[in-house]
């Protein structure tokens, strides 16, 4: 064969060559995550709290031109009480309203204000957000992190094969922790592509022990949310879930 004819059928195939060996260059890895809720605030936070920023990180009070007003209402077992402040710094009774909101609460704040622009025709806007308290300990499967993980790899990677998955990418399964330990709505968030490896992953969650639920100072128990992880751990997908680098 003429040597030019060689190097031209190389340079065509070379290119997806180096594309299947870094589809491959990765780990096939599997982990557990806490989904953590938008707005994030334990109740510590809550009785330090001197600020709209101290319940909000995302609020920036650089978006205001002028306050018209704060309203804060802590919603309890139907019950709403609010107390209105003038900017963004808590007023005494919206500080007492949050140091006597309990587990079961629902913090709800509005904001009413004109925005920062140079618009001719300034209107006022509002803005609002809500959370709860979160638990002071959080749910934990039986016997820590390290039996978490030999009950995954058992379970659920050992039956899988790395052909698979493939390089930034990560199969995603949500699932709930009910307040009684037991595992609550496991459902495919970012398939896998193949029903066999999602079944897998499905059987994997429905057949895990009842976890120790996530408890509140006084004893009180909550659900909480998680997603289990397989695939390429460097893949941004598990950003989408709003996890963090410890799940317990």
């Amino acid at each position: 064969m003429n040597i030019f004819f060689r190097v031209f059928i190389v340079s065509l195939v070379f290119p997806f060559l180096s594309f299947g060996q870094d589809e491959a260059d990765f780990d096939l890895n599997i982990d557990v995550k806490k989904i953590y809720p938008y707005i994030s605030v334990n109740a510590d936070q809550l009785k330090e709290a001197k600020t709209l920023n101290d319940l909000n990180e995302r609020f920036e009070s650089d978006w205001v031109a002028e306050y018209k007003s704060v309203e804060l209402s802590v919603v309890t077992q139907g019950t709403t009480v609010k107390a209105v402040g003038k900017n963004d710094v808590l007023t005494d009774e919206q500080k007492q309203l949050l140091v006597k909101a309990d587990e079961l609460s629902n913090v709800e704040v509005l904001v009413k204000y004109l925005p920062k622009n140079n618009l001719v025709n300034n209107e006022i806007k509002a803005l609002d957000f809500s959370f709860s308290i979160d638990p002071d300990h959080q749910a934990l499967f039986p016997g820590g992190e390290e039996n978490m993980q030999r009950y995954l790899q058992t379970h659920a990677l050992k039956k899988l094969k790395k052909e698979a998955f493939r390089k930034h990418h990560l199969t995603a399964v949500k699932f709930e922790i009910a307040e009684d330990g037991s595992v609550l709505n496991p459902q495919i968030a970012e398939s896998s592509s193949s029903q066999k490896v999602d079944e897998i992953l499905l059987e994997a969650l429905c057949n895990m022990p009842k976890w120790q639920p996530a408890t509140y100072g006084n004893g009180l128990t909550a659900k909480q949310e998680y997603v289990l992880l397989v695939g390429d751990m460097n893949s941004c997908v598990q950003n989408f879930f709003n996890t963090r680098t410890k799940w317990f």
